[in-house]
């Protein structure tokens, strides 16, 4: 009957009331905690959950904005802004949280489109820091069969920008004086391997050097995690030897006595050693 498609239809309307009041009570509440943090750490795609779009003012619903100006209740002392996805006030009922700086953390191993995720969606970045290492691992693409990362996915915004920007206006620690630890560099055996990974990479035109490949970075060429015989492979290899080692962790990362027993090398400090794991194993594909 009439009464009751329109009892029906009065209680969705209340349902659906409700909801959009859970919504604004839920936007209003994480407005309010994001207004009183100094930093918001989310991922990549988290970066446009629809509770912090909603604090920067970008009005997830645009029909939001029009119903406000057919009822009258935009005050005529308020503008309407030149973007309609961007609403006048937050939540709260404040001003919309402004998010000048972006910083990206792990940026090579994120697609490009991910990446463009924290710096469009509040429409309010104006300062962007990337961090991450384009010698390490790329951006995962599944559909990617090659196998060499010939997917356009697997070039991340960074090291797009780190091939395409000028050199940055680098301010070194002139005063630093702390030794380096270049005796493992200057080796035959760490020269060699570094003519062994580029003869095996199959590279037959000369090898491009990092500081030409990523003119437009900024490498932190001092490191201290590792024993610098260690070290020394990964800079002669990817890095041109620019990564350098204080000779104070040479003593502070001492090689195991028993690893020379176990894979002794003749006459050579070097802490690296390569070893052959090739054979059957239990991985099984297609399950």
């Amino acid at each position: 009957t009439k009464m009751d498609i329109a009892s029906e239809r009065n209680k969705r309307d209340l349902a659906t009331t409700a909801v959009k009041a859970s919504i604004e009570a839920c936007n209003a509440a994480a407005t309010k905690a994001m207004r009183e943090a100094d930093v918001i750490v989310c991922t990549s795609i988290g970066a446009a959950d629809a509770r912090l779009l909603a604090a920067c003012g970008m009005a997830i619903d645009g029909d939001e904005l029009v119903s406000e100006q057919l009822n009258g209740k935009m005050k005529s002392t308020r503008t309407i802004p030149r973007n309609p996805n961007i609403s006048v006030l937050a939540p709260d009922g404040l001003p919309p949280l402004s998010m000048p700086f972006v910083i990206t953390d792990e940026a090579c191993q994120s697609v490009e489109p991910g990446s463009l995720i924290p710096i469009f969606s509040t429409n309010g970045c104006k300062s962007l820091v990337m961090l991450g290492d384009p010698c390490q691992l790329p951006p995962t693409v599944i559909s990617d069969d090659s196998g060499v990362g010939s997917s356009p996915l697997s070039i991340s915004l960074m090291s797009r920008l780190a091939s395409t920007l000028p050199a940055p206006v680098i301010v070194t620690a002139q005063n630093d004086k702390t030794p380096r630890e270049n005796m493992y560099l200057n080796l035959k055996l760490t020269k060699q391997a570094a003519s062994l990974v580029q003869y095996k990479g199959g590279s037959s035109e000369s090898k491009v050097s990092y500081k030409k490949q990523y003119a437009g970075s900024l490498l932190l060429s001092v490191q201290y995690r590792m024993h610098p015989s260690i070290a020394a492979f990964s800079s002669a290899v990817f890095y041109d030897s620019m990564l350098s080692t204080p000779m104070f962790l040479t003593k502070e990362r001492i090689l195991p006595d028993e690893f020379d027993d176990i894979l002794p090398l003749d006459n050579s400090p070097v802490s690296v050693r390569f070893i052959n794991i090739s054979g059957k194993n239990n991985e099984k594909r297609g399950e």
